[in-house]
């Protein structure tokens, strides 16, 4: 169901030395997500500079987990599928619609983050941000007395914000999504 802890993802357990080691990624994009939310917000942009480290950071630790632990290695290729696929279907998003290549940069961040924890977790991600996106358009609609939900958005904030609320979600215990 919804809200019940999944089984092959649970963070029941403690962590061992090499689970810790791959959220290596996960704790620096939790660092910089207040920073690069601001900057978006304000620009429109995510530097290259704050968002590409992350990844490299992510990849390092998913890596050397999982050469501490051999077992882990189906996490290793399910959060490089994960980030493969964001890669491609917000490339194409970027082509088609007009999205940010930072936000594409920014999801792929997350997908490899996320997609170690619990890959369900990453579309999960995009529905959030999605509907968090809507809601800031109907918000705005509002504020000027009208029915339309014209205009852009930042994504990047709302990325962020789903990103850290399904974060909290799964280390609580609680997951969006049981496998």
């Amino acid at each position: 169901m919804f809200l019940e802890p999944t089984a092959a993802y649970a963070v029941s357990a403690p962590l061992t030395g090499a689970q810790l080691v791959a959220l290596a990624g996960l704790a620096y994009l939790l660092a910089v997500s207040p920073r690069l939310a601001w900057i978006d917000a304000s620009t429109r942009r995510l530097p290259n500079r704050i968002v590409v480290p992350g990844i490299g950071v992510a990849l390092v630790g998913e890596l050397a987990a999982t050469a501490l632990d051999p077992r882990l290695s189906p996490r290793l290729a399910t959060a490089l599928a994960c980030a493969t696929t964001g890669f491609v279907l917000t490339l194409l998003a970027h082509l088609r619609f007009g999205l940010g290549m930072g936000d594409v940069k920014l999801y792929v961040l997350i997908a490899l983050v996320l997609g170690w924890l619990n890959p369900l977790l990453v579309p999960v991600v995009w529905l959030l941000a999605s509907v968090s996106g809507v809601l800031e358009l109907a918000v705005r609609a509002v504020a000027k007395r009208t029915l339309r939900l014209t205009g852009t958005i930042a994504l990047g904030p709302h990325l962020l914000a789903a990103s850290a609320t399904l974060c909290v979600l799964h280390f609580s215990g609680v997951a969006p999504l049981a496998l």
